[in-house]
């Protein structure tokens, strides 16, 4: 009976985490998403490190969109995600990716400066990512960078 109670109480625990709020979907019409495919082009052609790759991405994906590959895709998050998704493809590059979220750009000065300090605080304290540093037997220097 002790054991039934105990597992009731996690079972009870667990569910409760797992019922986050509902996050307001942003839906996106068929006019933003191909707005949002010529930005990302543009962007993608002055600042990608390689040129010739940015131009088979920007082709690979206007002929995705022009295929309708995006239609059913109405949120804003899974846009992007399968957006990344098409980019990576063509790219293999990891490191290249879409995330939704309010523009940078559009935020208060005083926001963006506030942010900057905060960064650089985390940074102090986490010394830089300097977690350990020393001089082993053999005159071997040993980083831990974490």
């Amino acid at each position: 009976m002790k054991i039934k109670s105990i597992l009731f109480i996690v079972f009870i625990g667990l569910t409760s985490l797992s019922l986050p709020a509902q996050e307001k979907l942003t839906i996106l019409t068929r006019q933003e998403k191909a707005q949002a495919i010529e930005t990302i082009c543009v962007r993608l052609n002055r600042f990608y490190v390689f040129p010739d790759i940015a131009k088979q991405m920007e082709a690979h994906i206007k002929s995705k969109l022009a295929a309708g590959a995006f239609e059913k895709t109405d949120d804003a998050a899974a846009f992007a995600d399968a957006v990344t998704q098409e980019l990576r493809a063509v790219s293999h590059d990891k490191h290249l990716g879409l995330f939704f979220g309010p523009n940078p750009d559009l935020q208060p000065r005083q926001d963006l400066a506030l942010r900057r300090i905060l960064n650089r605080i985390d940074l102090e304290e986490s010394n830089y990512g300097l977690d350990r540093v020393e001089i082993l037997p053999g005159n071997v220097g040993y980083l831990s960078i974490r």
